[in-house]
């Protein structure tokens, strides 16, 4: 018998974002992106994927729909989940990075579909001031 203490267990929200997390996280490695560090968490909330494209950290927001017909992913980050990652990402650079010549962006990658077949969206530097 299985025994779960707590929230040991993930939720089906969880279990579908870490999906779509693994498939982001394969499809920029295939792009040649190095990771960094998954799943960072502050005060102001949650960074999926932190990721090096070449000499540049990229913040990497991933959203996974099955049905776009309903509302494209990269539709899920309007302005006040913008901020957030972007606060979310100062505080990251706060802690681990001190260079003040640093180049970093944010980038989406929506996810349509299921697990059998899947389309892959990657929007560049996306979060623009």
């Amino acid at each position: 018998m299985l025994v779960f203490l707590g929230n040991s267990m993930p939720s089906l929200h969880q279990r579908i974002g870490n999906f779509g997390e693994s498939l982001a996280l394969s499809y920029l490695e295939t792009k040649g992106y190095r990771l960094e560090t998954q799943q960072w968490h502050s005060r102001y909330g949650e960074l999926d994927l932190v990721m090096w494209d070449q000499q540049e950290l990229v913040f990497v927001e991933v959203k996974y729909k099955k049905d776009h017909h309903i509302l494209h992913p990269e539709e899920a980050v309007d302005w006040r989940k913008a901020q957030k990652i972007k606060k979310t990402a100062t505080a990251f650079l706060n802690r681990h990075f001190v260079e003040p010549n640093f180049f970093w962006r944010f980038d989406i990658v929506a996810i349509t579909g299921d697990t059998q077949s899947h389309q892959v969206f990657h929007l560049e530097d996306y979060l623009r001031d």
